[in-house]
């Protein structure tokens, strides 16, 4: 008889923690995708940061467009992705170029378009460098794969390319602690073809409820009056769910009640 009795509390206990995992975060699970270029929506009001953060597939706000201050580069114990960000409004004409971009006005820098990040060198349109961040919509914890690559390019209008050397960074912040865990953080130099990538595949990361992705360039070259700026493309990198969730501690709470009901039992049994 007591062995028909604990199995169902056992069955009941698991229920009780599996209910709390959905019910922290029924629409995400293993495999689930934010891709920031496949998901990007353009804002719809001019000069507004109404639309970003942009939602992912699931409609919550996830992909946020930054400016922040140039700052120090890598090397320095205060860099500049550490420097509070601003959001940026959205535009539909950057510069007269025709395309949109969530950028700090129709002609300055930098900017942050569906598939682009630009840091422009030109003081003429600012001195502000681009950041895109991810922010863990799934009120739980799990293991994030990362893939794709960042390309970055030395650019101008005109004239000649800038020589610079280019931080880059992606690197997980967690808001409840103010702390900073860097991915991967690398300084490429300016290369002859003009082009160099960062490869992102294969990187592994836990992150936790309300936890941030920050992912940013810095040309390490003081904005003149040239009309040059970098670019990088991050349209082929995503970020997936590749892992079970983390029992949260009240999940926790509930097997542990569980546990307990079961020995209870038994030593009133044996009694």
């Amino acid at each position: 008889m007591l062995r028909k009795l604990i199995a169902p509390l056992y069955i009941v206990a698991a229920i009780t923690v599996l209910g709390s995992i959905a019910n922290a975060s029924p629409a995400y699970g293993p495999n689930f995708l934010w891709w920031r270029s496949n998901d990007y929506k353009p804002g719809t009001v001019v000069g507004s940061t109404l639309g970003n953060p942009g939602n992912d597939t699931m409609g919550n706000p996830v992909y946020g467009a930054y400016e922040v201050p140039f700052g120090n580069d890598l090397a320095d114990p205060n860099p500049w992705y550490k420097q509070a960000g601003t959001l940026l409004p959205w535009y539909n004409d950057w510069a007269s170029t025709g395309s949109d971009g969530w950028c700090d006005g129709q002609n300055t820098g930098p900017v942050v378009g569906s598939a682009r990040l630009y840091q422009s060198l030109w003081s003429n349109l600012g001195t502000e460098v681009p950041m895109v961040t991810w922010t863990n919509p799934t009120g739980t914890s799990f293991t994030m794969n990362i893939s794709g690559t960042a390309t970055i390019d030395w650019l101008n209008f005109g004239g000649s390319n800038p020589t610079c050397n280019v931080d880059f960074i992606l690197t997980k912040y967690t808001p409840s602690t103010s702390t900073y865990f860097n991915i991967l953080a690398t300084t490429l130099t300016y290369p002859n073809s003009g082009e160099a990538t960062v490869n992102l595949s294969g990187l592994n990361v836990h992150v936790d409820a309300g936890d941030q992705i920050l992912m940013s360039m810095r040309g390490d070259q003081a904005p003149s009056s040239a009309t040059q700026y970098i670019r990088m493309d991050d349209s082929s990198i995503r970020y997936r769910f590749a892992a079970s969730p983390v029992p949260e501690p009240t999940s926790l709470v509930a097997l542990l009640a569980g546990i307990a009901s079961i020995g209870s039992l038994i030593t009133r049994r044996r009694k």
